[in-house]
């Protein structure tokens, strides 16, 4: 007759796999614990830096309505120096109403023998179309002087928010 005995230092009821003497092995994975907290810190990372990165790409593409403004400055110098007038429309300049990435439509406001506006607005129905008060960005130039534009929270072009919206 056999009697069954756990071996030394088991306890009856309680089974540990051994893979040497004095060696346990503890179960691999993860819990359910471990898992919401992973999933938890993933949140908050794409909580974070998801604004962040939007942000950043609209400041990027910003460059590209000061870029297309700059140009079409130029043009209106160089139109302005064999004519009396600025020009009205971008197509009188030899240039495009699209900045070059084609996140803007570009307009001239205001055109005179003595200044006048440009204006990039960003392309309805694009992410650019979501940049706060940076949608629209002007330049003008009135008698020599120029100043730089961005629109208020009414869409009114203002010195107020140039900052935000150029580069300093």
């Amino acid at each position: 007759m056999t009697i069954n005995t756990p071996a030394p230092g088991l306890r009856r009821g309680k089974s540990v796999a051994t893979t040497a003497p004095g060696a346990t092995h503890r179960r691999r994975g993860f819990s359910a614990i471990d898992m919401t907290v992973a999933l938890l810190m993933m949140g908050l990372l794409a909580a974070t830096a998801i604004p962040s990165y939007r942000e950043q790409v609209h400041k990027g593409r910003r460059i590209d309505a000061i870029a297309a403004l700059s140009a079409l400055q130029l043009a209106q110098e160089r139109h302005r120096s064999t004519a009396p007038r600025y020009a009205d429309d971008p197509a009188q300049l030899g240039r495009s109403a699209w900045s070059d990435n084609g996140h803007y439509t570009l307009s001239i406001l205001g055109a005179s023998g003595t200044g006048y506006t440009l204006v990039a607005t960003a392309q309805p129905g694009s992410s650019q179309a979501h940049d706060g008060p940076c949608v629209q960005m002007a330049v003008s130039v009135q008698s020599g002087l120029t100043v730089l534009l961005a629109a208020d929270a009414s869409g009114a072009l203002t010195e107020d928010r140039p900052r935000q919206c150029w580069p300093h």
